[in-house]
């Protein structure tokens, strides 16, 4: 019989984490074919009533980064499959047995990832439906690789975050010690390391879980310009380097051109943020976004690879056109 592992990360306590996790305690799928791990660094004496009293495994972690924090309940889940769960996202009732069903009728299936219906701070659905209607399998046997990951890359609108996605734990346990190199990133590690398996792929189009999309969260930050400024400095230089160490996973396989690119842009958005060049962007570095893999927005990466080397009040144009653009986004969806 497959069992399931639910790993639920948490940074900090916030008050989304009781939807959370009581949206995977009321699953229709039986209680035994499918565990529930918290892992936390902090203390909440409410928090650990309720893991008891519900049969969840919480794990206090010293790890900051999320990436270690999932070896950590890697090594003390007991399921073939991991679903992954983001505190302050939520699953459908159904998720888990469908999930279920989908992996005992495919045994040459390894990495899952369904649709994600966007909601706000409050639970709010926004204005808007999902455009991809589209269900994707991708048979290692009949896709190349760099096909496929450019398949799940054209694809990737509304399947939001790691919340969306449940692989087989060998895929995990076979890269286990590279997320302790991970700090954010893991969403690209999943994926990257689902696409190097023997496993195949589905893109599923069904809505199975809800991704809220917040002013501030773990992944953004933008009810203040200064304060938005600050959070992605920080935050593109640690997915620079998570990158380059994904990338280092690829290298010598038909992924490397496309996960190296990743790496370089990702160099020019903490420098475009920062006042200083801790990701070492060089200037070749930038005509190398000329040469894109992904055969789009080519100009656009080169001029912003410029831009980021200007002075930084003119860099401030730049991030305040963008800061603007996430909150028209954010009113465009719920306002």
């Amino acid at each position: 019989m497959i069992k399931i592992s639910v790993i639920v990360t948490a940074y900090q306590y916030r008050p989304y984490i009781w939807d959370a996790l009581n949206s995977v305690i009321n699953q229709d799928l039986e209680r035994d074919k499918y565990e529930v791990i918290l892992v936390s660094n902090f203390k909440n004496a409410e928090l650990e009533e309720y893991c008891k009293r519900e049969r969840i495994k919480l794990i206090l972690s010293k790890n900051r980064w999320i990436g270690p924090k999932v070896k950590e309940a890697l090594k003390q889940s007991s399921g073939d499959l991991i679903a992954l769960l983001e505190d302050d996202d939520l699953f459908m009732p159904n998720k888990l047995s469908k999930v279920l069903s989908v992996f005992e009728n495919d045994r040459k299936l390894g990495f899952y990832r369904h649709k994600m219906m966007i909601i706000n701070e409050e639970g709010k659905p926004s204005k808007f439906g999902i455009n991809n209607l589209n269900k994707i399998y991708l048979d290692k046997e009949k896709v190349k690789l760099s096909q496929a990951y450019l398949i799940m890359f054209r694809n990737r609108e509304g399947y939001a975050a790691v919340s969306s996605m449940i692989m087989r734990k060998n895929i995990l346990l076979h890269r286990i010690e590279y997320l302790n190199k991970i700090r954010i990133a893991t969403d690209s590690f999943y994926i990257i390391s689902s696409l190097l398996s023997k496993y195949n792929i589905y893109l599923d189009n069904e809505i199975l879980g809800k991704y809220r999309f917040q002013k501030v969260s773990a992944s953004s930050r933008f009810t203040n310009f200064n304060e938005f400024v600050n959070y992605y400095t920080e935050k593109y230089k640690y997915q620079c380097l998570d990158m380059l160490a994904i990338y280092n996973l690829t290298k010598g396989t038909d992924l490397e051109r496309f996960l190296y690119y990743d790496y370089i842009f990702l160099k020019v958005l903490h420098k475009l943020f920062s006042s200083n060049n801790e990701c070492n962007l060089s200037i070749r570095d930038v005509f190398r976004l000329l040469y894109n893999p992904y055969g789009e927005k080519s100009l656009m990466n080169f001029v912003l690879g410029v831009a980021s080397f200007l002075p930084l009040s003119v860099k401030r144009i730049i991030q305040r056109r963008i800061f603007n653009d996430r909150m028209l986004l954010y009113k465009k969806l719920f306002e």
